[in-house]
């Protein structure tokens, strides 16, 4: 079973949900069910989902809730997460207009980022770079979520989520633009 909702009582993080509002998914091999506990109607795959209500997942569909998107993907790669099953691991380079990503350790890696249920971002050198407003300087270790970004002092950012969908599609060496 997993459960969406506030980031301090959930295992995934959803915004704008209060503490008595979320969502319960639960898996049996490849049948996977949505449960509705609260007070928002939610969209799957174009048809409603009202409160309290629950309904299957199948396999290519989305879920939205208000403005954010869940595949059923997503719902697998959570479920294989806590599980601690296939968990992407990815060291960031980043240079004066690159950023670069690789599977192993160099020594121009700058951040260590792990996904999971929450996101666990690691830096390995100074960097000028902020994320939740803290400075990511050499050895700090934080949690984030997928939605948040990495700010960088020259103006880029790094969304983690498609830092995270890169990973899964391409899992190899491969150039960023500057400005992603």
């Amino acid at each position: 079973m997993l459960s969406f909702g506030d980031p301090q009582h959930c295992d995934v993080a959803l915004r704008n949900f209060s503490l008595n509002e979320f969502l319960l998914a639960y898996r049996y091999h490849h049948f996977i069910i949505l449960k509705n506990k609260s007070q928002r109607s939610l969209m799957v795959q174009g048809r409603l989902l009202k409160p309290q209500e629950f309904c299957r997942i199948y396999p290519g569909q989305r879920i939205l809730v208000e403005e954010q998107v869940i595949t059923s993907q997503d719902l697998t790669f959570y479920f294989n997460a806590k599980k601690n099953v296939t968990l992407p691991h990815i060291f960031v380079a980043i240079a004066k207009n690159e950023v670069r990503l690789d599977k192993t350790r160099s020594r121009d890696s700058s951040l260590e980022v792990a996904f999971g249920l929450k996101v666990t971002v690691k830096a390995l050198h100074n960097l000028q770079a902020t994320l939740h407003g803290t400075r990511l300087s050499k050895g700090t270790t934080l949690q984030a979520q997928l939605d948040d970004r990495i700010l960088f002092s020259n103006g880029g950012e790094l969304n983690l989520n498609d830092l995270r969908r890169r990973v899964r599609s391409l899992g190899g060496r491969f150039p960023l633009k500057a400005s992603k």
